[in-house]
């Protein structure tokens, strides 16, 4: 699990063996989709059209979980502080509401809206923390931690598969936040309700931490994979034309590739 500032961040370091690994599970699904991976400790990558633009979906929900944690470090942020659930936000409701935690005035928990978004991507909790942090703040975090294509300051919620590993990697990592931040972030996504990409392509039992983005045109997951083997980031963005099955199975061969290094010694 995470040991955010106490391990250094590698520089990258592309593998030709990992990407090509990436291209035969991409098959004919490989033009609708984009693909980045990076191994932690030692910053071992591979990248398939990892800097083409899509829509984010409830990817941008990784963004507003990190600025969430930042703005509570320093002092920003109440987690146990209650907010009113408005009509406004109310009908952003797709069916998640429900089931998240309400107090008896009906008000909402930060620290609950924070669980929600993540664990049932739940939108009504996700705008309202989106409004409550705000969403140049997001941006400028973002473009402090290196995201280069990524803003929830727009409609059309742009992102990178690159961007989303570079996110997930500050994220698993803790960066500019204390481990104990990490580790509760980290274990929100462990905690993620959605599973039929990323964590399907792996063993059971291999915990793995992960975001979900689906809406029209967009089919995406971003993962922490805790391997063996040691941890890897992977995201997975496609157009929507390909299904949970290729995100599966390009997970599946990033998985089994960096386990077959390990064992014949190769790094």
């Amino acid at each position: 699990m995470p040991t955010a500032a106490a391990r250094p961040f590698s520089p990258g370091r592309e593998d030709p063996g990992l990407l090509a690994a990436i291209q035969e599970a991409l098959g004919e699904d490989a033009a609708s989709v984009s693909v980045a991976v990076r191994r932690l400790s030692d910053g071992l990558s591979a990248s398939w059209q990892a800097e083409r633009i899509f829509y984010a979906a409830s990817l941008y929900k990784l963004a507003v979980l990190y600025e969430a944690y930042r703005q509570r470090e320093l002092g920003l942020l109440d987690f146990e502080r209650a907010v009113p659930v408005t009509d406004v936000y109310a009908r952003e409701d797709l069916g998640t509401l429900a089931s998240v935690p309400r107090l008896p005035n009906g008000d909402l928990r930060i620290a609950d809206a924070v669980r929600a978004m993540i664990t049932v991507s739940d939108n009504t909790s996700a705008t309202i923390l989106l409004d409550l942090l705000g969403h140049r703040n997001i941006d400028a975090t973002l473009a402090a931690l290196g995201l280069r294509a990524t803003s929830v300051n727009t409609r059309e919620l742009p992102t990178t598969a690159a961007d989303m590993a570079r996110l997930m990697a500050a994220i698993e990592r803790g960066e500019g936040l204390s481990a104990a931040s990490a580790q509760e972030m980290v274990n929100l996504l462990l905690a993620q309700q959605a599973r039929a990409g990323i964590p399907r392509g792996v063993p059971a039992g291999v915990p793995v931490g992960n975001k979900t983005g689906t809406w029209s045109g967009a089919l995406h997951d971003v993962a922490v994979v805790y391997a063996p083997t040691g941890p890897f980031v992977i995201a997975v963005l496609t157009d929507g034309s390909a299904g949970w099955e290729v995100v599966a199975r390009v997970a599946a061969a990033v998985y089994q590739y960096l386990a077959r290094l390990t064992r014949t010694g190769g790094r």
